[in-house]
């Protein structure tokens, strides 16, 4: 192997050791009720919307 491929090699494991003792992230809050009905209404706009631009063409 040459020079560079040991570097290469030796930094990958290094950034692999290091994600490995890294902490885990805290969990993700998932959104509240309403929240979700405002993401439904968005979806359902937005449905809405390519449907009737598709019936125009």
């Amino acid at each position: 192997m040459k020079l560079k491929e040991h570097i290469v090699l030796a930094a990958l494991s290094l950034l692999f050791s290091a994600q490995a003792f890294a902490q885990a992230p805290p969990p993700v809050q998932a959104p509240a009720l309403d929240e979700w009905g405002l993401v439904g209404l968005t979806a359902l706009v937005g449905v809405a919307g390519l449907i009737a631009l598709f019936k125009r063409k």
